[in-house]
Order: structure tokens, then C-alpha cells, then sequence
């Protein structure tokens, strides 16, 4: 993932974007909270579809970015 200054020009203001990134390879997990978090966003993270489905329905983020191989699941459901 790369963030370039034409990407953030789409918001004034990424702190105000919550994302939460979800992915069962944790490498990629951490690699990407990490672009994001230092690119200014708020990020949360889940490692499968079972951590992802509370944060969903307590606190939907704005931006949700998943891997599409969940286990079971996939991203799309």
C-alpha cells in the first residue's frame, strides 16, 4: 500500500477517518495498520471475521479494508 499526497487530498483531515483493517496474515496486518496509523488515520484491527463482526456493529468505521480470504468467510460477506 501506498499513500501519495493525491490519496490524502481526498480528505482535508484522515484523523477524522476511522478504518478498520482486517486480515488473517498478520505481517500484512501489522504492515498496513501501521502505513495508516502514521498516514494520520484511526485504525482498528481484527485478525478474522469473528473480531471484525463486533467492531462492525458497535462502532462502524468509515473505511473497512479486508482481505478477501477470511477463513470461513471471505470479505464480502
Amino acid at each position: 500500500i501506498r499513500l501519495t499526497s493525491k490519496a490524502m487530498a481526498l480528505t482535508t483531515d484522515s484523523s477524522a477517518l476511522t478504518v478498520l483493517v482486517v486480515d488473517p496474515n498478520l505481517e500484512q496486518l501489522v504492515r498496513t495498520v501501521t502505513i495508516l496509523s502514521t498516514a494520520g488515520f484511526e485504525v482498528t484491527a481484527a485478525a478474522s471475521f469473528e473480531q471484525a463482526k463486533p467492531l462492525l456493529t458497535s462502532d462502524s468505521p468509515a473505511v473497512l479494508l479486508t482481505a478477501l480470504r477470511l477463513g470461513m468467510y471471505n470479505g464480502l460477506h
